[in-house]
């Protein structure tokens, strides 16, 4: 069931509060290979999953997130089945939050 947790947490000096999530979500380059991943947290400005496939190159990306729909994202960073990436404008998390949560926050 996708679900992104009430309560913010800081893993570093990053610039905006991080949130525990368990959310499916497509990832898509621009050649449109995709890449299903599960979100595992999520900030305004960033966020970091898992996945089981062949995590592609690091670069420009898009990601199909609930109530949102689709947004641009760079991929940083991947690892092990791990991956993380900026948003390229900061995300309406509130908005994410609520919609995935049933107006749970």
């Amino acid at each position: 069931m996708d679900h992104i947790y009430g309560n913010s947490f800081r893993v570093d000096d990053r610039q905006a509060p991080r949130y525990q999530a368990e959310l499916d979500c497509v990832a898509r380059s621009f050649e449109g290979d995709a890449l299903p991943f599960r979100l595992i947290d999520i900030s305004a400005t960033g966020f970091r999953g898992s996945s089981e496939g062949a995590i592609s190159p690091l670069g420009i990306i898009s990601i199909q997130l609930p109530v949102l729909g689709e947004v641009g994202a760079r991929l940083v960073w991947s690892h092990d089945g791990l991956l993380g990436g900026e948003f390229l404008t900061p995300i309406d998390l509130p908005r994410l939050i609520a919609g995935v949560n049933g107006d749970e926050t």
